[in-house]
Parts: structure tokens; C-alpha cells; sequence
């Protein structure tokens, strides 16, 4: 039987039969994931017209991530010559020399081959806390380890600053640009499009959203 939503009598067939946003110019899907049909017309209830629905006559190619991602866009009407199962680009990520050697100059200047190195990278508000906690149960048996903290939204930069000053941890930010000080305990990486470089420094990384329900993040990013 096809789902259909009880509140307001919404079905598959309203959301198959909905008006169209009109693109401008040829669209091209990368990586598309599809939802199934119940979660689509579960998202128009929820979010009403917030919701946009582009007609997959609309679409000149979908390179779908998975066969299960390409099966549900052609459940919605995607014409199978214009759509292939491509993966993740995500795992195509190359890592250039550059990175490596600005990775390598870091742990050179500031002397991370003496000290065990934590990276904490994308966390949200709820693990900051939990991070902290762990770096200083790890300081009463190793004085010289570093964590190197990333919040996940920039917006939370101060916040997390702050948060780490309270504890009594020393503390700086990335983004005064200064050396790393020798008795600094925690980096604050409060700077955008370094995250990748940073992994290179660290003996270990715990990459955020597992401690909070958000469901994590994809560990190839």
C-alpha cells in the first residue's frame, strides 16, 4: 500500500502532483541522495512550504550515491538514462603536498613530536565539556598534552573560549595567529578551511556529533 501521512490526508500522490520549483539552467546532481516517499511527504507536513519539490524532468543527469539512493529517485520519476550511481566523492579527496608539508612545518615549530596531541574536530555545544573533562583527567598523567578543540559552527568560537577559560586550562586561539606557547593546553581552532591540515598534528582525533544526538559526521570529511 502507498504511505500516506494521516495529519491533513497528505499522500504520495500529492507530493508526485506538487507545482515544481522552476531551476534556472541546466541542474546537475552530485552525490544525490534521495528520501523515500513516507519521509518526503513526512517533511512537507513538518515543514509545509519550506519544502521544495524539483520535478526530475527538471534534472539533465543524477549521479546518485548509492543503488539504493538512485532506486528512490526513480521511484520519483527520474528517467533512468539520465541517472548513474557514482558513490561519494568524498573518498576522491586528495591530499596534496602542501597540506603534508604545512602539517609537517606546525609540528616542527611547535615541538609536537614531545608532546601527545588530541584533536577534538566539529564539536557541538554539549561536547565541549566532555572534551575538556578527558583532556584534564589525560594531564594528571601526561603535563605536555595538547587538545587542539574545532567547534563545528563558528558562531560558538566565543563561546567555547570562554568555556575553556573557566576551566583554569590554558588556553589560546588559533586565530591570533601567534606560536603555539609552549605551557598552552588547549588550542582553540577558531579559524575556517584548516581542519584537514590539523589532523596531520594530532595522535588522535575524535571527530563530533557521537557524544550529542546528532547523529556524527562523516569521518572521510
Amino acid at each position: 500500500a502507498e504511505p500516506r501521512a494521516a495529519a491533513g490526508g497528505i499522500g504520495v500522490e500529492d507530493v508526485l502532483d506538487a507545482d515544481p520549483v522552476e531551476p534556472r539552467g541546466d541542474v546537475f546532481v552530485t552525490k544525490g541522495r534521495a528520501k523515500d516517499l513516507r519521509e518526503l511527504v513526512l517533511d512537507i507536513l513538518r515543514f509545509g512550504s519550506e519544502v521544495e519539490v524539483l520535478a526530475p524532468e527538471s534534472l539533465r543527469r543524477v549521479v546518485a550515491q548509492s543503488e539504493a539512493d538512485a532506486a528512490r529517485f526513480a521511484e520519483l520519476g527520474m528517467a533512468a538514462e539520465r541517472l548513474v550511481v557514482g558513490g561519494s566523492i568524498k573518498f576522491d579527496v586528495q591530499l596534496g603536498e602542501a597540506l603534508r608539508r604545512e602539517a609537517s612545518r606546525l609540528v616542527a615549530d611547535w615541538d609536537l613530536d614531545a608532546r601527545p596531541v588530541a584533536l577534538a574536530a566539529s564539536t557541538h555545544r554539549g561536547e565541549d565539556g566532555i572534551v575538556l573533562d578527558a583532556l584534564q583527567r589525560l594531564l594528571e598523567h601526561d603535563e605536555r598534552a595538547l587538545l587542539l578543540l574545532a567547534p563545528r559552527h563558528p558562531e560558538r568560537f566565543d563561546e567555547v573560549y570562554e568555556l575553556c577559560a573557566a576551566t583554569g586550562l590554558r588556553v589560546q586561539r588559533r586565530s591570533t595567529g601567534e606560536a603555539l606557547a609552549a605551557d598552552t593546553q588547549v588550542l582553540l581552532i577558531d579559524t575556517l578551511g584548516e581542519l584537514l591540515m590539523l589532523f596531520g598534528l594530532a595522535d588522535v582525533a575524535f571527530i563530533g556529533g557521537s557524544f550529542v544526538p546528532n547523529g556524527g559526521h562523516n569521518p572521510l570529511e
